[in-house]
């Protein structure tokens, strides 16, 4: 039997299945192959590692899911109304303009109740330097604003510069108009105050008003701060047609107290 260098028998080799050798298995020397051929693209054998370290990072026993290069991200249904968003992606649950709509305070006089009244401020902002004023609360589109008008041009004027003006708590028999609280909208008229602390408390009739006539009492009588309060725009001749009757109001209180 022809032997090689090797001192191996030819037998234990398998034919060749082409014009190249292809062992069929590795010497009897008890090492492993880390090669095995290849072709490149000219056709020609190669070796290439057969053991090569993997480039894929092992998975993280700490993280949540087993680590998966296939995308676990169901595909867009073209019907749905919105695209789908991405797992990996936060999902908004407050929009900017909500955040904006919380931080910013609504200003005390931009409520409902007090839509369509004339009441006196003063203004500071602008071309305004702490200047009093009429104004009116007006629904424009949905839209509470603050409107100025002169010379029947209507300028809406930024709330921040605009501060209610309250009543004088000890002196004031003008027409007011609540502007906070449950009784918010109601009219009324002092007929009393007084001092607790360094607040003043100030007795007021209820009253409805009646365009062109003498207010109507209500019967309802409420106690509040002048802060709660702002002054409403009314004319000379309203104002004397209330001056009797909020005059008997003040003397019937100062009677009561004296008692």
């Amino acid at each position: 039997m022809i032997t090689l260098s090797t001192h191996l028998p030819l037998n234990d080799y398998a034919s060749a299945h082409g014009s190249l050798f292809d062992p069929q298995r590795p010497h009897a020397t008890g090492e492993t192959s880390s090669t095995m051929p290849s072709t490149s693209a000219q056709g020609l054998w190669s070796l290439a590692p057969i053991n090569q370290p993997s480039h894929t990072p092992a998975w993280d026993p700490s993280s949540l899911t087993p680590r998966d290069p296939l995308s676990r991200t169901p595909a867009w249904d073209p019907s749905a109304r919105t695209p789908l968003h991405s797992l990996d992606s936060p999902i908004a649950t407050t929009s900017s303009a909500a955040i904006l709509q919380e931080e910013a305070p609504q200003h005390v006089l931009l409520l409902p109740h007090l839509v369509g009244m004339t009441l006196k401020v003063v203004v500071n902002g602008g071309k305004y330097s702490s200047k009093d004023m009429c104004i009116t609360i007006a629904n424009v589109d949905g839209r509470l604003q603050i409107c100025s008008t002169t010379y029947n041009t209507t300028t809406n004027l930024n709330p921040r510069w605009v501060t209610p003006k309250h009543p004088n708590p000890t002196r004031d028999k003008s027409l007011l108009v609540v502007i906070k609280g449950e009784h918010c909208g109601k009219y009324v008229r002092r007929v009393s105050q007084r001092k607790v602390d360094d607040c003043y408390l100030l007795n007021l009739a209820v009253v409805t008003r009646v365009t062109g006539s003498e207010d109507r009492l209500s019967g309802e009588r409420l106690e509040l701060c002048m802060e709660d309060l702002c002054l409403v725009f009314e004319l000379e001749e309203e104002k004397t047609l209330n001056k009797n009757t909020m005059n008997s109001l003040c003397e019937e209180a100062r009677s009561a107290a004296r008692r």
